[in-house]
């Protein structure tokens, strides 16, 4: 049953078994229905939430379903279900015009590749550069990708980590600086050794089967050159390597003994005094340690350490006092 007009269509609870192509457009609504031995759907911005698509039939490394609108999925590609077909295909494809971040929310995946970078891997990634995070929350079976050259992250149910800095006598909120990494290695490394060379301005770091991602952070200890240490912004290289931007001409390859932990957060909080970060912890709850500061300028406040748990279900958020110290 099709109702409405351009642009306001809705095609529900549907059965469509060896049809041609669909080409769904923003504010339609295609929710509920079942596509078998179909050809690609489009959905261009349609909710086509609660949806099962089987048997894709399609041109190796194509994807049964293409998003390539600027718009996170999460909302309208919702508790959908995949099963692949005999052709090595996709079950999504994240188009050039996808946002870097998506959700897919409740994901059903039958029979596809569960190794990354093959033609029948579930996503396929678009995009030649840049890092795309793909979130997948309350999922069933193994999210595999293929990227066309970006850095592709996928995070499993990930929780959030919220630290909000507050005025210990006021209560308002103050923009401070929150540093925090784990200081156990459950879940990411703690004090891991690496070993750095430098070229330049850039100190590549040799870090067996690490877990940071571009655009993160990692605690550099244990070198005898000082240039080295401290919270290095990364970018990802490789499974095992990563580099950073590094000042000076420290002497190469780094001596010492030199190691690096994962950090959480590291950055100043926002006008509301707040700072999130969000990830999966797959494997236990996560200890961290850190301290939060403000900045220079007046009013001034004493730092504090902090420590707790992120429970890897639930998260955490944690509100610290700063006491006044002018």
């Amino acid at each position: 049953m099709v109702t409405g007009s351009p642009g306001t269509v809705s095609v529900t609870n549907n059965v469509f078994r060896r049809g041609g192509d669909f080409d769904y457009t923003s504010g339609q609504t295609a929710t509920g229905n079942s596509y078998t031995d179909c050809g690609q759907i489009t959905a261009g911005g349609a909710n086509l939430s609660d949806s099962t698509i089987s048997e894709y039939e399609g041109t190796a490394d194509t994807a049964v379903l293409v998003w390539n609108v600027n718009t996170d999925p999460d909302g309208y590609l919702d508790d959908m279900s995949f099963t692949k077909g005999t052709a090595a295909t996709h079950a999504i494809e994240l188009g050039t015009s996808s946002p870097t971040e998506v959700t897919l929310r409740g994901w059903t995946i039958s029979g596809y590749n569960a190794s990354n970078g093959e033609n029948d891997s579930v996503i396929y990634v678009a995009r030649t550069s840049g890092t795309v995070t793909i979130n997948i929350v309350g999922g069933s079976g193994n999210f595999s990708y293929k990227s066309a050259g970006a850095t592709v992250n996928v995070v499993v149910d990930p929780v959030s980590f919220t630290v909000s800095v507050r005025d210990l006598i006021s209560g308002f909120s103050v923009r401070g600086r929150v540093f925090a990494e784990v200081s156990s290695g459950d879940n990411f490394d703690c004090l891991a050794p690496v070993s750095i060379v430098r070229s330049g301005e850039v100190a590549y770091v040799s870090h067996t089967a690490h877990s940071v991602s571009s655009g993160e952070y990692v605690h550099i200890r244990g070198t005898d050159q000082p240039e080295y240490k401290g919270a290095r912004h990364v970018i990802y290289t490789g499974p095992n390597s990563y580099h950073f931007v590094v000042s000076g001409s420290p002497a190469t390859p780094a001596t010492g003994t030199p190691n690096a932990t994962q950090i959480l957060i590291n950055g100043e909080t926002d006008v509301d005094g707040d700072i999130t970060d969000t990830r999966s912890y797959s494997v236990a709850d996560q200890p961290f340690s850190g301290i939060v500061r403000k900045g220079t300028l007046s009013p001034h406040y004493k730092s504090q350490p902090i420590t707790g748990t992120v429970d890897k279900d639930a998260g955490l958020s944690l509100v610290v006092q700063l006491a006044s110290d002018e």
